[in-house]
């Protein structure tokens, strides 16, 4: 079903030809998204991607109190393929399409990015007030996300002192999504502090890739 809206090959030669900034501006600025228009412009009957982008960042917008503008789908779910760039690039989840019906592999996520800095500072908030010895685990891995301006939803999940006040917002957002919109797939929300570090952690990720692609 990889047909619409990238190919791999498409997808892999402008990484390996075009400037890392030219590669963003396409891949996660553009209308396009694989996700619609191969899944829910189906489902729902739209005709236009720009349709069907209408009514699920308007379910997103509602649950979070953020601007349409502020909210974007990465991964596989809008390329079609993965981009998730690993030591050398060895790593099977680069390139790897988009799971429809977990028939022969587990099915794939959908990744939301939320652009707010005020969502940013209010649970980076919760997670320094809520730091307790018995998560020293999970508190490992969520300062160099806060260095780069992100805080991931697993994290918000993990911590006692985050969780609550993380499903009540994200709760109905995502029922909504379910039920409305007919989605199947388990949506991840990562919160940015703003699009400045939103661009810079994929230029940054689309570097590593482009260097050990070939």
């Amino acid at each position: 079903m990889n047909s619409v809206a990238f190919t791999l090959e498409e997808i892999k030669n402008d990484i390996l030809t075009l400037d890392v900034s030219a590669v963003y501006k396409k891949y996660f600025l553009s209308d396009d998204n694989w996700y619609f228009e191969n899944i829910l412009s189906a489902s729902l009957g739209c005709d236009s991607v720009a349709e069907v982008a209408k009514k699920f960042n308007s379910v997103i917008s509602n649950g979070f109190g953020i601007s349409f503008q502020d909210i974007i789908m990465v991964g596989s779910g809008r390329l079609g393929y993965s981009l998730t760039p690993t030591k050398n690039n060895t790593d099977a989840k680069l390139f790897k399409s988009f799971c429809v019906n977990g028939k022969e592999r587990k099915m794939s996520d959908i990744d939301i990015a939320l652009i707010s800095e005020t969502l940013f500072n209010r649970f980076w908030h919760l997670l320094r007030t809520s730091y307790r010895a018995k998560y020293s685990a999970q508190y490992n891995y969520i300062p160099r996300a806060i260095y780069r301006g992100y805080i991931s939803e697993n994290h918000l999940q993990e911590i006692d002192g985050c969780r609550k006040e993380w499903r009540m917002i994200s709760f109905t957002s995502k029922k909504v999504l379910h039920e409305n919109l007919f989605i199947q797939h388990d949506i991840n929300y990562r919160l940015y502090r703003n699009w400045f570090d939103f661009e810079d952690y994929h230029i940054q990720a689309l570097k590593t890739i482009k260097r050990g692609v070939s």
